[in-house]
C-alpha cells in the first residue's frame, strides 16, 4: 500500500522531534539534568506531542484560509451520516495517527539512551512514556472540540491561547525551581505509577465526556453562518 506525504511527514518528523530532545532528555534519564534547560524540554514535551495527533496536509493546512474544518463537516451533515458516527470517526482518526507516532517517538528515545548507557530501566521509562500518552491525549481531545466547534480564524487564536497558557505554566515552574519533566523522571525512576496513572485516567474521562461534548457542540453549531 502506498503510503501518504503526510504519513513520510509524521515520519521525518518524529525522527527530528527525537533527535532534537534526546540531548535535553539523556541528562534527565542519567539523574544529572542542566537546570538552564529544563524548561526547554517542559515546554516541548506539553506543547508538542498533545499535536502528533493531527495529520499533516494540505487540506488541514488551510483551516486558517479556507476553513477547511468547517467546509468538511458541513459537508458530513449532508451525507447519511449520524453526529456520533462523525464523532467517532474524528477519535479513531486521532487514535490512528497518535498513538503510532508517539510509540515511534518513545521507542526511538529508549533506543538510543540504550546504546549509549543512559536509559531508564524499562518500566520507569513505560510509566514515564504512558504519562506523555495520556497528557497528549487529554489536550489532543480539547484540540478536537474547537476544531469542530468554530472557525479556523477562532480555532487557531484559541490553540494560540494554549501555548501561551503551556508557556506561563513552564515559567512559573522553572522560576519555583520545578522542572515537570526532571520531576516526573525521578518519581517513575521510584516506580511511582500514580502520575502516569492519573494521566491515563484523564485521557479516558477527555474521550468519554469529550465524545459527548463535541457531538453536542456539533449538533448546535451553525454551519452556514
Amino acid at each position: 500500500m502506498a503510503r501518504s506525504h503526510g504519513a513520510d511527514v509524521y515520519d521525518y518528523f518524529t525522527v527530528y522531534l527525537t533527535a532534537v530532545t534526546f540531548p535535553l532528555t539523556k541528562a534527565l534519564f542519567a539523574g544529572q539534568p542542566d537546570e538552564s534547560w529544563t524548561w526547554a524540554i517542559d515546554f516541548m514535551m506539553l506543547s508538542v506531542l498533545p499535536s502528533m495527533g493531527f495529520m499533516v496536509s494540505g487540506f488541514t493546512m488551510k483551516y486558517w484560509k479556507d476553513d477547511s474544518f468547517t467546509r468538511k463537516l458541513a459537508l458530513w451533515r449532508t451525507m447519511p451520516i449520524s453526529i456520533p458516527q462523525i464523532v467517532a470517526g474524528r477519535l479513531l482518526l486521532l487514535f490512528v495517527v497518535m498513538i503510532p507516532v508517539l510509540f515511534i517517538y518513545f521507542i526511538s528515545q529508549y533506543v538510543i539512551a540504550l546504546a549509549i548507557g543512559q536509559a531508564l530501566p524499562l518500566y520507569p521509562f513505560v510509566l514515564y512514556a504512558l504519562f506523555w500518552i495520556g497528557y497528549s491525549i487529554a489536550l489532543a481531545i480539547q484540540y478536537i472540540y474547537w476544531e469542530q466547534s468554530v472557525s479556523g480564524k477562532k480555532y487557531f487564536l484559541i490553540c494560540s491561547v494554549y501555548l501561551v497558557i503551556i508557556a506561563v505554566l513552564v515559567a512559573v515552574l522553572w522560576f519555583s525551581g520545578i522542572g515537570l519533566t526532571r520531576h516526573l523522571t525521578a518519581s517513575v525512576s521510584r516506580g511511582e505509577w500514580w502520575y502516569p496513572g492519573s494521566a491515563l485516567a484523564a485521557a479516558a474521562l477527555s474521550v468519554m465526556f469529550g465524545s459527548r461534548l463535541i457531538a453536542g457542540s456539533i449538533r448546535k453549531r451553525n454551519l452556514l453562518g
